[in-house]
């Protein structure tokens, strides 16, 4: 037994020091589909999601309908999770930005969905 005990300590000592334990994958997301549904003022707002390290690198707004002036309003909460760790990443209130809210709200809710699907 406890031989077992040490044998699996080493194996979890092992699997941590490669990083195989938990790490998230450096990956991007494009919310095109996942946030297919998801829709601004004027149609659906796509962001792609840049994970590297297990941090958000950047957020960048994909081609969409969106009126310029309103979406140039919006786009300042794209650089909200930039820096932040995955999980914090997901826990974050971002507030949509005044005078521009479906464009605000569609761009939170695709990261949100996009944060979702990092594995």
């Amino acid at each position: 037994m406890k031989k077992t005990l040490i044998f699996l300590a080493v194996v979890a000592m092992a699997m941590m020091a490669s990083g195989c334990a938990s790490k998230i994958q450096d990956q991007t997301i494009d919310t095109t589909e996942l946030g297919k549904d998801v829709i601004g003022y004027k149609g659906p707002v796509p962001v792609q999601i840049s994970i590297k390290n297990g941090k958000v690198e950047s957020v960048i707004a994909l081609e969409n309908e969106e009126t310029p002036r309103f979406f140039d309003r919006a786009a300042v909460i794209l650089d909200s999770w930039n820096g932040l760790k995955v999980d914090k990443a997901k826990e974050l209130k971002v507030d949509a930005v005044s005078g521009a809210t479906y464009t605000s709200n569609a761009i939170i809710e695709n990261v949100r969905l996009g944060l979702e699907a990092v594995k």
